[in-house]
């Protein structure tokens, strides 16, 4: 109906050099984006403002099934691939870093798709393609290409298309208490993710095999979750007559229709290209690149470093050991996540981030310094301190700086180099001879060094939120 009403009002009329051209040509901008669905607003009518709550469970399920395109997940599983296709790991990890450049460098298509279409039809969309990426080609892989193609897609649509949407969807629903929801969010994520997910994976390849673990995933995600997000996915809080952070709308707010008088051409938001002329996009960007260069090069390698290279352990012990190190990192990593979120609301972000790069420093050190179990465990967890400051960064702080208005395709491009971080993380330690520890000692060390860089970088940004965090206009201030 809006994009009829629009066409009808449409009239051809005279320029200047005569040309004839459309008038309000740019008023169907606004018809390009997301529509309220029927059950939408009546779930919405219904729900009210609690609706809120849901979006926060519904965005923490969307980031969840991201998990088998994460880098946590594929390590844990590397192996049974390498074993199944007799491949070396160098070969994987060179194929792994291919896959993964790739999919950084088409992200940000996502980000225009999701601005356009809305966060419901992308969703549903990309979920589904996942699906049949975990099914298809998780059996039809046989040849390196095959296999590359196969990480790619799951990269794409797990870790980055998953978890852009579910990171939005949050972040479009909540602003002052923004922080507080993604870290809630990112709790369970983080358990899962880090702890529950690579150990129930290892399980599953150990009895089932690891296309038939893939088929399971494809199989749920595409019966389970694309019905879900059909359905229950509402893009943002205005295209349904409702305030974010779960206000109230008085009734002398509403507008005739029921709809709020600031509907949805009134949520704010700077474009990309005004967030690209920012000296804190870039701060912010290259904290991520960091961080997921070094998480995604120690996760990928974690099997052989705990195995082989920490004290040559074997068998069921070696198992143990690296059970508790996927464990204590979890744990740490989520009771971290949801102290980020509480204190993302109170303090400037900037000291989150490079307290999240300083601590993974730290746990690499650690790591490279003293090889005994135990202070393989503490570094562990140490690195599970740093993941759970930047398992809330990504989601929270270009909506915190940019607005919500274009945060698909500046969230997109941000998150990209995020991505080409984890494209490069595994070459460093993948190019090592396996048992050379001398050689890894060096890279380790080595890799502590561009976090207390990019920290110092964080540190001297200012960080102004757009909206402050009591709901005013804070750009100016």
């Amino acid at each position: 109906p809006a994009r009829a009403s629009r066409a009808r009002s449409m009239r051809r009329v005279e320029s200047n050099n005569g040309k004839n051209k459309w008038a309000k040509w740019a008023a169907l901008a606004p018809a390009e984006g997301p529509m309220p669905t029927k059950f939408g607003a009546a779930l919405a009518h219904r729900a009210g403002p609690k609706y809120a709550y849901a979006i926060v469970f519904l965005g923490t399920l969307a980031k969840a099934l991201s998990a088998c395109g994460q880098t946590t997940f594929l390590g844990g599983v590397m192996d049974y691939i390498e074993a199944d296709m007799k491949l070396r790991r160098s070969t994987t990890s060179l194929l792994y870093s291919c896959a993964t450049l790739a999919s950084s460098l088409t992200l940000p298509l996502l980000g225009f798709v999701m601005d356009r279409i809305g966060l419901r039809k992308s969703g549903c969309l990309n979920a589904l393609l996942m699906a049949l990426t975990c099914v298809v080609l998780g059996n039809l892989a046989r040849e390196p290409a095959v296999l590359t193609l196969f990480f790619y897609l799951l990269r794409f649509f797990g870790q980055g298309g998953m978890m852009l949407i579910g990171t939005n969807l949050i972040s479009n629903w909540w602003i002052g208490k923004r922080g507080l929801m993604q870290g809630i969010s990112g709790v369970g994520l983080s358990l899962s993710m880090t702890g529950v997910f690579p150990v129930l994976a290892r399980m599953s390849c150990e009895r089932l095999g690891w296309r038939a673990t893939f088929t399971a995933i494809g199989t749920f995600v595409a019966f389970a979750f694309v019905p879900i997000c059909w359905l229950f996915f509402l893009e943002t809080p205005e295209l349904y007559g409702l305030k974010p952070d779960a206000a109230k709308v008085v009734e002398s707010e509403r507008a005739q229709g029921g709809r709020p008088k600031s509907d949805v051409g009134s949520v704010e938001g700077k474009t990309l290209r005004e967030a690209l002329r920012t000296i804190d996009f870039y701060a912010a960007t290259l904290g991520g690149f960091v961080w997921a260069f070094n998480a995604t090069g120690v996760f990928f390698h974690m099997v052989s470093i705990v195995e082989t290279d920490l004290g040559g352990l074997e068998g069921s012990r070696a198992e143990g050991v690296l059970g508790s190190v996927y464990l204590t990192c979890a744990i740490s990593s989520s009771v971290l996540t949801l102290l980020v979120g509480w204190a993302f609301d109170r303090i400037n972000p900037k000291w989150i981030i490079v307290l999240g790069l300083l601590a993974q420093s730290l746990s690499i050190f650690l790591w490279s310094v003293d090889r005994s179990v135990r202070v393989t465990i503490l570094s562990a967890g140490v690195f599970g301190f740093s993941n759970g400051c930047y398992n809330n960064m990504s989601g929270v702080v270009h909506a915190y700086l940019f607005g919500r208005k274009h945060i698909g395709k500046i969230s997109s491009v941000a998150y990209s180099s995020l991505v080409i971080g984890s494209a490069l993380g595994p070459l460093p330690l993948g190019l090592i001879e396996a048992g050379n520890l001398q050689a890894q000692t060096r890279v380790m060390q080595y890799l502590c060094m561009p976090c207390v860089v990019v920290a110092g970088f964080a540190a001297c940004c200012k960080f102004r939120p757009l909206i402050s965090r009591g709901g005013e206009d804070a750009s100016s201030a």
